[in-house]
This record gives C-alpha cells, structure tokens and sequence, in this order.
C-alpha cells in the first residue's frame, strides 16, 4: 500500500530502522541469506533490495545531518536527489538536538530479542516529544543514463549503513 509520507510516518520509520540496524545482524542471517543473489556481498550493517525503486519514496537514502541524498531509479536511468540542510525554510528550529538514547540501547535490544517489540518501541521513544523540525526541501535532480542498458539480470541496490555508500549491482 502506498501512503503519502509524512513527518510522523517518517519518525516512526527511522525509530523502527534505528532499532533493527541495532538488532545484531546474526538474527536475520539465516533468512535474508537465502533471497540474496550471488553477486551480492552485504555489508555488515545495512540494506539490500533486488527491484529497482520505483519513485524517490522507495529510494535508498544517505547523507549526514547537514546534506543528503536519494538515490532511486531504473538501472538505465537513475535518479540522486541532493538536499541540503540550508535549502530549508527556517523556523526556529535548527539548533534542536535529538534525544541522547545510547544508554537504553541494552534493554531496547533485549526486549526486541524476547519479542516485545511494544515495549521496545516505548522504551526507545521514551520522553520524546514530536516536534516540527524545518521542513525537508530537495535541492536538484541529478539523472545517470546508461541509454545501452535494455535488461538487467540479478539487480540489486546495496546502502552500507557504516560508510553511507549507496550502489546497485547487475
């Protein structure tokens, strides 16, 4: 189902993704291992997926707080759509720090492992308000065709959450 993102589906998504790259990467192993194609090496801490995204809303991000990246796409013709924090409207809010949460990250893992993933997701939100942050603004649109490109075989887009590198492989 495609729902339009907005800023509380996308704070419950980065909660929930924060979460599981904390999960330790043996634990899905033994699944995702099986639909990996073989000429893929997943990093040790990141996400793969073997269909090109379709729209920006199922790209795969990176960046560092201050600039960003999403990159999406067919293989013969992708998209990156840069932003920049100072490509936003100001409203007072540039100077907001997130929650300090490193020290709940034990007993976060521990209830999630037991499989009480209510009680996770609460643990780790605990004491976090929603606050409007300044608003998300793209800066350009950079298109990479490769016009020789007519099938892909075993396409797969890796985002290694160590380095911040965004790749596909075909």
């Amino acid at each position: 189902m495609d729902l339009p993102t907005n800023r509380r589906r996308f704070v419950t998504a980065a909660a929930l993704t924060a979460g599981a790259v904390a999960l330790p990467s043996a634990m899905f192993a033994r699944r995702a291992g099986a639909a990996v194609p073989p000429q893929v090496t997943l990093p040790e801490r990141g996400i793969y997926d073997t269909a090109p995204a379709t729209d920006w809303t199922h790209g795969f991000l990176t960046g560092n707080g201050e600039y960003g990246a999403v990159l999406s796409g067919a293989p013969a013709l992708e998209k990156v759509v840069v932003n920049h924090h100072r490509f936003v409207l100001p409203n007072g809010t540039r100077n907001l720090t997130p929650p300090v949460i490193s020290g709940r990250l034990a007993g976060v893992r521990n209830k999630a492992v037991a499989g009480d993933y209510r009680g996770a997701n609460a643990d780790f939100g605990s004491g976090w308000n929603l606050r409007w942050t300044q608003p998300f603004h793209p800066g350009y649109e950079l298109q990479i065709s490769t016009p020789g490109v007519t099938t892909v075989n075993n396409y797969a887009r890796i985002t290694d959450f160590r380095t911040g590198e965004v790749h596909h492989l075909d």
